[in-house]
């Protein structure tokens, strides 16, 4: 079995608080030191490195240029070093602790697989060069599910041709996949000792004859939603489920099951019957499948488009000036930031929209008015909601219709005074104890 490595290379998230000051925060077992820096980006302009010997260990932007976005919008980043040690969620979390900031969800994360060789021996090169080079017409084409958009990027010698990086999809795509050599990356780009540690310890080999190959899946925006299979359940990404390196595998699995699905043809008629190619070793058997919410509102749709004209336009006029290409990159990062705002916004919206309509219905239905118990039972679960906290909504329902001799503690007390509950409730102070 070939030997490889899955690991993140990439993880940021989005929070809310106030301006970060200089000074030093003491950790369970680390003390940061928190550095205000001159560098501002094109949608904020406040920039923050936090050190640990010197060491930076993340990176936070805040103060937004736009009037559009909210007060108080932070990304916290962690940098990549932090992201090879295995308590990098851990620092995340105590980092957002002790600079007070509210987590709202993951902006991008990168998911990565390195190996010499692919799971049946191949050599990546070549599957990258037949993919390109061979139409999938023929035999030995090579057929990617998906979008058929790709972009490459080699060097070129008196002898040869050489593709070095292959990615899959539109930019635009909320969830893009690449395959490249990671070892002439850190050649020739940045050196980072760490990784070339964790291929050592997982024994790759690292050499200009053998290079390291990398597989990654680049996650954000809507990219973030999953479907469990066997329940139908529909969730988002939470950094709770990158703490074991187990979770991280399968997560893998899970986006490379739809992201880095390849068939050659072997002669047969219909493509349905050509042979799977596996890049790994499904050590776990995927139980969820990326899937994108149909959001088919105005939220963010001119945004969206606004982007795609830049995008499509950058691809025409290739001869730009490298300045212009910068500033066409930053605008198109921020109508895609800005379209994932009013979007966020919308669904807020449109729940509490559900929510009011919920909560009038008990008074239209004369013939089945709801009970005081059950008025209880529907402000925790909204309150449990607006405070992130987690019960057992069932089994607090079917308490809750219980005689009142049978019901047991069902939500912490610090719910009760959020609730503004009505003085005809029945036996609240018992329900919140």
């Amino acid at each position: 079995m070939e030997k490889y490595c899955i690991s993140v290379d990439w993880l940021s998230v989005c929070c809310y608080g106030a301006l970060i000051q200089e000074g030093e925060l003491a950790g369970k077992s680390m003390t940061y030191e928190v550095k205000v820096t001159s560098r501002e980006t094109a949608l904020f302009r406040h920039f923050v490195e936090v050190r640990f010997r010197n060491l930076v260990i993340a990176e936070i932007q805040q103060d937004p240029r736009s009037s559009v976005l909210k007060r108080g919008l932070t990304i916290l980043k962690l940098s990549n070093r932090t992201l090879y040690c295995t308590e990098y969620i851990a620092i995340l979390y105590e980092l957002m602790e002790l600079l007070h900031l509210s987590y709202q969800g993951i902006t991008r994360l990168d998911l990565c697989l390195d190996c010499n060789r692919f799971a049946d021996g191949s050599d990546p090169s070549q599957f990258i060069n037949d993919y390109v080079m061979i139409p999938e017409s023929e035999v030995g084409g090579i057929i990617r599910k998906g979008s058929s958009k790709f972009t490459c990027h080699g060097s070129k010698t008196s002898k040869a041709s050489k593709i070095t990086s292959i990615s899959f999809g539109s930019p635009s795509a909320d969830v893009r996949s690449y395959i490249y050599n990671k070892t002439i990356e850190l050649k020739e780009v940045k050196d980072k000792p760490w990784i070339r540690d964790m291929w050592a310890q997982n024994g790759l080999t690292n050499t200009d004859e053998n290079p390291v190959w990398r597989s990654e899946i680049s996650i954000k925006g809507e990219g973030k939603d999953l479907l469990n299979m066997d329940t139908g359940e529909l969730f988002r990404l939470s950094p709770q489920y990158l703490e074991h390196y187990e979770n991280i595998a399968k997560l893998f699995v899970f986006y490379s099951e739809k992201f880095l699905y390849f068939q050659r043809n072997g002669g047969q008629k219909n493509r349905r019957n050509f042979a799977r190619l596996r890049l790994y070793h499904p050590d776990f058997a995927p139980t969820c499948k990326p899937r994108r919410l149909n959001r088919a509102a105005d939220t963010g749709r001119m945004e969206r488009i606004c982007a795609n004209k830049l995008i499509k336009l950058s691809e025409t006029y290739v001869d730009m000036a490298e300045s212009l290409r910068d500033s066409t990159s930053s605008a198109i990062e921020f109508l895609n930031v800005l379209s994932s705002f009013k979007a966020l916004r919308h669904r807020q919206e449109a729940y509490k929209r559900y929510l009011d309509v919920f909560k009038a219905s008990r008074f239209l239905r004369k013939d089945f008015p709801m009970m005081p118990d059950e008025f209880v039972y529907m402000e925790a679960v909204e309150a449990a909601r607006q405070k992130k906290m987690v019960f057992d909504p069932q089994l607090a329902y079917e308490l809750l219709i219980q005689p009142e001799e049978t019901k047991e503690q069902l939500i912490p007390f610090e719910l009760y005074e959020s609730l503004n509950l009505p003085p005809s409730t029945t036996d609240v102070n018992r329900i919140f104890r």
